[in-house]
């Protein structure tokens, strides 16, 4: 017998009514917890050690995990890495090198051609003054040979002297470096003294934290024990309350639910109030008709739910296009920044070369110039009007009354 939509609205209200305590009930049981009433007998003392404050304990009591076997391995890890004096490092100076004087070295290499040359002068003037030279040049070669054998001999004595220098100088540079040597280690053996005490102080400081850390470590590990075994009987006492709420209060409920419902399907028991609306609104004339609007409201919603869906698609695929094209932008700006950047240091780069050849030609043309300068005073030396010459002090490079003569004229 079909009801009436009075009478069905008020069914359908009985229903509801039930079925929503249903609910409440199932969350009641899923949601329960029951009151902790269970004293503590292990109390955890404070976290050792001496901190600045609060939170520098909790960050110490935090940093590893208690319960680990090798815990106070890690504490003490953790307490080298914070306090342990650093280790000074030995400075090593390594072999003992002496690369010698370069003045003294310029010296004995400018000495020795100069006592090549000189005594090439005297065996050249020896070997005139054998082969018949005329006699009023005999005096001057003599004079020569005996002037360039004494610069020979001076020029020899410069060069021995400097080797005895440079014999000296390694020496003292010997005797600097091994003090220098004993320098750094002294100081280095006063770091180690200092490292050495420090060290053994910090071991004691650490010996000392470790043995208040086991001595808490204890007592926290009871604490867990005792909490785990809380945690158990917390959950036995939830299961018991749970299975109470379902006999007594939950199955009888489903029952009745069930004895009463004999008009809307489980899968529409949560919109019962949507169906309740649509029939008191006049949207619907009976159930079947309530159901249907329903279902294409749930059709509607499903669409507009994938409009929504796809819209917003739509909207992150331009917003990442947006930022993708952005990104290739910012790239290409870059690039051409760095090609702009690349293109003036070519330009600095060429410039400055450009500048040192210009000063390298400048330099090479003052030196052949200074050069051509001193082979032309030292070519008008030997010049036979020299004395008379009114050019002598400021020559030419090309003097056109230059007449050669044997001998050096000073």
């Amino acid at each position: 017998m079909s009801l009436s939509k009075e009478a069905l609205l008020e069914k359908l209200g009985t229903i509801s009514a039930l079925y929503k305590k249903t609910v409440r009930l199932k969350e009641k049981m899923d949601t329960f917890e029951p009151e902790d009433r269970y004293k503590r007998k292990v109390k955890v003392p404070v976290f050792p050690g001496k901190y600045e404050d609060d939170d520098e304990r909790e960050e110490w009591e935090s940093c590893i995990d208690h319960t680990d076997d090798d815990a106070i391995e890690q504490m003490s890890e953790a307490y080298d890495d914070a306090y342990a004096p650093q280790k000074p490092t030995e400075k090593n100076l390594g072999e003992f090198e002496y690369s010698g004087d370069a003045e003294i070295k310029n010296k004995e290499q400018k000495f020795g051609c100069f006592s090549y040359i000189a005594g090439g002068a005297a065996i050249f003037c020896l070997l005139s003054l054998i082969l018949g030279t005329a006699d009023g040049a005999v005096g001057a070669i003599i004079v020569l040979a005996i002037a360039a054998a004494a610069l020979c001999v001076f020029f020899r004595y410069k060069i021995k002297l400097g080797k005895e220098q440079e014999k000296k100088n390694e020496a003292d540079a010997r005797v600097a470096y091994e003090a220098r040597k004993e320098k750094f280690q002294e100081a280095y053996r006063k770091e180690m003294q200092a490292y050495e005490s420090a060290y053994a102080e910090h071991e004691a400081n650490r010996q000392a934290f470790l043995n208040d850390y086991t001595a808490w470590r204890k007592i926290y590990l009871e604490s867990v024990a005792e909490e785990e075994e809380i945690d158990e009987k917390l959950e036995a006492d939830r299961e018991a309350a749970v299975s109470k709420i379902n006999e007594e209060e939950f199955a009888p409920a489903m029952k009745e639910l069930n004895d009463t419902n004999d008009l809307v399907a489980d899968e529409y028991l949560a919109a019962l109030d949507i169906l309740i609306d649509l029939l008191e609104s006049g949207r619907a004339d009976d159930l079947k008709e309530a159901i249907n609007l329903f279902e294409e409201l749930v059709y509607r919603e499903r669409q507009l739910q994938q409009q929504r869906e796809q819209e917003e698609q739509r909207r992150r695929e331009e917003e990442q296009r947006r930022r993708e094209e952005e990104r290739r932008h910012q790239e290409q700006m870059a690039f051409q920044r760095a090609q702009e950047e690349e293109r003036r240091y070519e330009e600095h780069r060429r410039e400055y070369q450009e500048e040192q050849r210009r000063k390298r030609e400048a330099d090479e043309e003052r030196n052949r110039a200074v050069a051509a300068k001193r082979e032309a005073a030292s070519r008008c030396h030997w010049c036979t009007n020299f004395r008379t010459c009114g050019l002598k002090n400021n020559p030419p490079l090309n003097c056109v009354a230059f007449r050669p003569g044997n001998t050096h004229q000073i």
